[in-house]
Order: structure tokens, then sequence, then C-alpha cells
């Protein structure tokens, strides 16, 4: 289990995650992900994708996330699931 799931993803135009069950500890506490210091404390934020246009998850399972299953600042993501 884990508190955090950041995946690093460099400017791409689009990229895979498959086959993945993400489970978030109930207890996890708030905390800066491992190597993104410059970022907001979070908790069980789920994906952050924020250099992708376009990502295709297949059979990718997330639980005991809070909020949304991935935020972004890319008005123009293309999620296919």
């Amino acid at each position: 289990m884990i508190t955090n799931i950041i995946i690093k993803i460099e400017k791409s135009d689009s990229r895979l995650i498959n086959n993945a069950l993400i489970t978030f500890k109930k207890d996890a506490g708030e905390g800066y992900p491992a190597m993104m210091s410059f970022v907001e404390k979070c908790s069980k934020k789920g994906f952050v994708l924020n250099n992708v246009d376009k990502i295709v998850l297949i059979n990718v399972k997330m639980d005991g996330n809070i909020g949304d299953y991935y935020v972004t600042n890319n008005p123009n993501l293309e999620l296919i699931r």
C-alpha cells in the first residue's frame, strides 16, 4: 500500500498504463511526494497528469483515493479508460 503515487511523465503526446492496481493506505498522512518537493502537500491524490496530452488506462483500478481519479492542469487532456 502507498500514500501517494506520482508518475513522472516527460512531455509526451500519449502514455499507456496497463494492468495496475493502486491501493492507498487508510491512515496515510499528508506529505510531499518523493522527489517532488515543489508541489503542494497531498495524500491519496491519484494520478497527477500535467505533461501528457493523452493517456490510456487499461485494467487500472484505484482504491482508497480521495477525490478524483486524476488531477491535471491540462484542459485538453484526453483520458481513455
